[in-house]
C-alpha cells in the first residue's frame, strides 16, 4: 500500500550518497521512522493502475 508520495526516511538512508539527516525537515515527524527496520521497507508505485505495455516506449499516455 502506498501511503505517501515521498519515500520514507529510513528508505532514503539506504541510498548511497544521500545525506538523510539533511532530509529530516522535509518530514512532519521524522522520529516515527526510527523504530522501523530498514531491511523490511520497500516502495510501491503511487499509482498501481500505471502500466507500460511491453512493446511501448516510456512516458506514453494510455486511455
Amino acid at each position: 500500500m502506498s501511503i505517501m508520495n515521498m519515500p520514507p526516511l529510513l528508505y532514503m538512508r539506504r541510498i548511497p550518497g544521500i545525506e538523510s539527516e539533511l532530509l529530516k525537515p522535509a518530514y512532519t515527524e521524522p522520529a516515527v521512522w526510527e523504530d522501523f527496520d530498514p531491511s523490511t521497507m520497500t516502495l510501491c508505485s503511487p499509482d498501481p493502475q500505471a502500466i507500460r505495455p511491453p512493446d511501448e516506449k516510456a512516458n506514453i499516455y494510455c486511455r
